[in-house]
C-alpha cells in the first residue's frame, strides 16, 4: 500500500486510532475532513487536495 485516504468528520470517535496505526506501519495518510452523511461539510477544493498529497507525498 502507497497511502491512504482516511474521510474524518468532526465528531469521529477514535478515528485517529486508524491514522496513527497506518502511519506506524509506514502508511502515509491523507485525512480529508468532511461528514459522511452531510455533503455541505465538503470543500469543493478536496479534490486538488488529495491530487497534490498523492503527487508530492505517495509519488516522491
Amino acid at each position: 500500500m502507497d497511502g491512504g485516504v482516511h474521510l474524518v468528520s468532526d465528531d469521529a470517535r477514535g478515528g485517529h486510532f486508524t491514522t496513527r496505526a497506518l502511519r506506524a506501519a509506514g502508511i502515509p495518510v491523507h485525512e480529508p475532513r468532511a461528514d459522511n452523511v452531510d455533503t455541505r461539510s465538503y470543500r469543493s477544493s478536496t479534490e486538488d487536495d488529495r491530487a497534490d498529497w498523492i503527487e508530492h507525498t505517495v509519488l516522491s
